[in-house]
């Protein structure tokens, strides 16, 4: 007795979301046999050493050039005669995105669009079983007793460069405000802490890792996104620019830095949040330690002084400066000597502790 193989595939309903509501659902046109030339979901067979989710992603990408972010699994499906090739099990996942994404046709299909889910085409396999799964799995998600908001993460990455102030954003790749800057964040998945996406969201969208990141305040206009109802929990961080290469990745195409003088216009209220960041930094200055993130393990005084000029925008008396400082912080002498350039040889010192400032790690 021979026994037969099951071949495991996947699908995805990628739903466009207007708000917390699906509109429309993905549909490709098949290129090969079985159901050849009808309409089905985007999926295909599980490559050896793949797993579902992975497979699904891959073949949503090769059959309609889109990507995703959010992808979860909603079922499997395994009915003997779904499939006339032989026996098959499908791993379906929805995948809910912002507005209608461009697609295009390419591998097994030879056509692709965003059907309305309340005139669907006849569809191949089981595919409208799993479309209904989908919509149902996509609406409990969202639909409780009150309506609940989406919630979001924006990051300020302040820096010096240049002798100025600088702010780290990103230039969207999706809409809304696609091909506008914005601070670099995105939508709290249900799995992670507020932190945490905003650790993520700054890995993904410049590139840069392993900052501290102290949170800032939280932003809630009804109206501030135009999608939904979204709240913000904004962050704020310090670092030196000079060690940071920035990698744009997922929903940005490109990250740079701009001199907070001389800003491009800001996405959704984003101008705002950098004001309020402004703000809490220059305050930071006289309760804090945080002026030494933005220098290196070894400074001269004057670089300091630099430092608080530059965030503050205005000159400071050197000696009243420096005798703030010494009452504020303890320096150690390092018994080193910053040269060259048409300046006096400095002195360099480290930071090694304050006197009843907050620390900011």
């Amino acid at each position: 007795m021979i026994k037969q193989n099951i071949a495991l595939t996947v699908d995805v309903v990628a739903l466009s979301m207007d708000g917390e509501e699906p509109r429309t659902v993905l549909l490709i046109k098949r290129k090969n046999p079985p159901f050849q030339d009808h309409w089905a979901l985007p999926g295909g067979f599980v490559d050896p050493g793949e797993s579902p989710e992975t497979a699904a992603r891959r073949e949503l990408q090769e059959e309609t050039r889109l990507k995703v972010k959010d992808i979860r699994q909603i079922g499997t499906y395994g009915e003997p005669d779904r499939d006339p090739r032989g026996q098959t099990v499908s791993v379906a996942f929805v995948a809910p995105v912002t507005g209608e994404p461009k697609v295009a046709a390419a591998d097994d299909a030879s056509d692709v669009g965003w059907f309305d889910l309340a005139n669907l085409p006849p569809l191949a396999f089981d595919h409208d079983r799993i479309i209904a799964d989908g919509l149902k799995a996509q609406t409990e998600t969202y639909r409780y007793a009150y309506p609940h908001p989406a919630v979001t993460t924006d990051i300020v990455i302040f820096s010096i460069r240049k002798d100025e102030l600088n702010v780290l954003l990103i230039k969207r790749d999706i809409a809304p405000f696609k091909g506008k800057w914005a601070l670099p964040g995105g939508f709290v998945r249900l799995d992670e802490s507020l932190e945490q996406c905003a650790t993520r969201e700054l890995a993904e969208e410049t590139g840069v890792k392993n900052v501290y990141l102290e949170q800032l305040y939280s932003f809630g206009a009804p109206k501030r996104d135009p999608r939904e109802r979204v709240i913000t929990v904004a962050y704020f961080a310090l670092i030196p620019s000079g060690k940071i290469d920035l990698k744009p990745t997922t929903d940005a195409a490109d990250a740079q830095w701009f001199p907070v003088s001389d800003l491009p216009a800001l996405s959704f209220d984003h101008d705002q949040i950098l004001d309020v960041a402004r703000e809490r930094l220059t305050a930071k200055l006289d309760y804090s330690n945080i002026v030494f993130q933005f220098l290196p393990k070894e400074f001269t005084l004057s670089q300091v002084q630099s430092i608080y000029e530059i965030i503050q925008g205005t000159e400071i008396d050197k000696r009243n400066f420096r005798k703030w400082l010494d009452s504020h912080f303890t320096l150690k002498d390092t018994g080193k000597m910053q040269r060259g350039g048409a300046h006096r040889p400095a002195k360099l010192f480290s930071h090694v502790g304050g006197k009843g400032v907050e620390t900011f790690n």
